[in-house]
């Protein structure tokens, strides 16, 4: 239980975070949790993102994996941008959707982002697919920053 109060307390210290709920998955029988947190906008105090963040339970800690946006607001000068995340388990797959929608439609940016990350034995996640539709309907590879 200490773990327990110990782990949402670092969540819950920046104070960037508004509110959180936490969730228990399997995938290939490994435990992952959830927390999906609603936070401040960046760039925009008016606005609030969602992001759901995974961690793997190891030795009975959770170790944080990745975030995944499931609602994402910015904008420039000329538009505004709403990004809209889900995510789904199949098999020992987690799959992730990203719809990118814009207000003018003017912007030469993609329509939505397909990642799957393949979960081991051990739960260590892979990302094994990382495409973007572009406005034509052409799937394109995201080339990684790495």
């Amino acid at each position: 239980m200490k773990k327990l109060i110990s782990f949402f307390f670092i969540i819950f210290i920046f104070n960037t975070v508004v509110s959180a709920q936490t969730d228990t998955i399997r995938i290939n029988g490994i435990k992952f949790i959830t927390v999906k947190q609603t936070v401040k906008n960046i760039d925009f105090d008016d606005k609030k993102d969602t992001v759901l963040k995974f961690y793997r339970m190891e030795n009975g800690k959770a170790k944080y994996l990745l975030s995944h946006y499931l609602h994402a607001y910015s904008a420039d000068c000329n538009n505004e941008f709403t990004d809209i995340g889900s995510y789904k388990i199949q098999n020992d797959s987690l799959i992730f959707i990203t719809k990118y929608l814009q207000k003018t439609g003017l912007d030469p940016i993609p329509v939505m982002r397909k990642q799957i990350y393949k979960a081991d034995a051990k739960g260590r996640l892979s990302n094994i697919y990382d495409w973007e539709q572009q406005r034509s309907g052409e799937w394109v590879e995201v080339q990684s920053n790495h």
